[in-house]
């Protein structure tokens, strides 16, 4: 949980480095360049890792970890995906699961919700299909 940060704009990134957000609580302006302790950078790196090794579908483009207890991944298709803390690979596993079967449906699909025993899927307004 102790990191090196430093700030670079996102057009300079390689497409396969997932930008996280939501951090400014954990790190600030004075910590850019030395060593710190952020957890949330911790949690989003464990996070992004485990969705590489079980999301097949498409890449994780950026998490926000500002709700700690809730992270939000966004994947390459433009999916958002509200995960916990708790369970993370059972939850990656049933989001993949899940996203087989809803394959055509995801252009109208706000977010997946797998923080509950049953996945809850948000339609975008007048897109249910």
């Amino acid at each position: 949980e102790h990191f090196t940060i430093f700030e670079v704009s996102a057009q300079s990134l390689p497409q396969n480095v997932p930008e996280i957000t939501g951090v400014q609580r954990a790190v600030s302006y004075a910590d850019v360049g030395r060593r710190c302790f952020a957890p949330d950078v911790g949690l989003a790196l464990s996070v992004i890792k485990e969705a590489r090794s079980l999301v097949k579908s498409a890449q994780v483009v950026a998490i926000d970890v500002s709700a700690a207890d809730s992270p939000v991944l966004v994947l390459s298709n433009g999916l958002q995906v509200k995960m916990s803390r708790d369970d993370r690979l059972e939850k990656l596993q049933l989001l993949e699961n899940l996203r087989v079967q809803v394959k055509s449906s995801i252009p109208h699909i706000e977010y997946i919700d797998v923080r509950f025993k049953e996945p809850v899927i948000k339609f975008k307004q007048n897109s249910q299909g």
